[in-house]
């Protein structure tokens, strides 16, 4: 059996990812791993491309798993991924539908939310029913502001949510 050491460094065979990254990689945030020269990654992804407009708490346009370094893989270094298998293991999802809404984000829409009731940044979010009133503001409620958190859109007639 190896030492802890020694196998920390020639890394692991198998890895298990289920943390996910708030959207955002940051270099200066711990990687999972090593895992070894060869070795397998099994990861569990969000279940749809969530987004800001769905949960705008998220600070990335697109969750993704935490990295994972590769043993003896060093920064400039490429490597080959070879993909098994792929198992959906969610029969429903939801997502945005990648049309920026006014008053919904400063500057970037994909990583720069805001709720346009309270003009608080990347709001914790609550699903209170169906539809596109469903996704409230946690801080909004806290205030105790009318719902639902609805807005007019100049292109359309219909009532949208945070």
């Amino acid at each position: 059996m190896l030492d802890k050491a020694k196998q920390s460094k020639l890394g692991s065979q198998t890895i298990f990812v289920n943390e996910l990254t708030n959207g955002i990689l940051d270099p200066a945030a711990p990687m999972l791993g090593p895992v070894a020269d060869g070795g397998t990654i099994i990861a569990n992804t969000a279940p749809g491309c969530w987004g800001p407009m769905i949960t705008p708490e998220i600070r990335g346009g697109h969750e993704v798993t935490r990295p994972v370094a590769v043993a003896g893989a060093e920064v400039g270094d490429a490597i080959a991924i070879r993909i098994r298998s792929i198992v959906v293991t969610s029969s429903a999802t939801a997502s945005g539908n990648d049309e920026p809404m006014a008053g919904r984000f400063n500057g970037d829409p994909f990583c720069a939310a805001v709720c346009p009731g309270c003009g608080v940044e990347w709001p914790r979010t609550r699903v209170e029913g169906i539809g596109p009133t469903a996704i409230r503001c946690e801080a909004r409620m806290r205030h105790h502001l009318p719902l639902p958190m609805a807005i007019r859109s100049r292109s359309t007639t219909s009532d949208r949510s945070v």
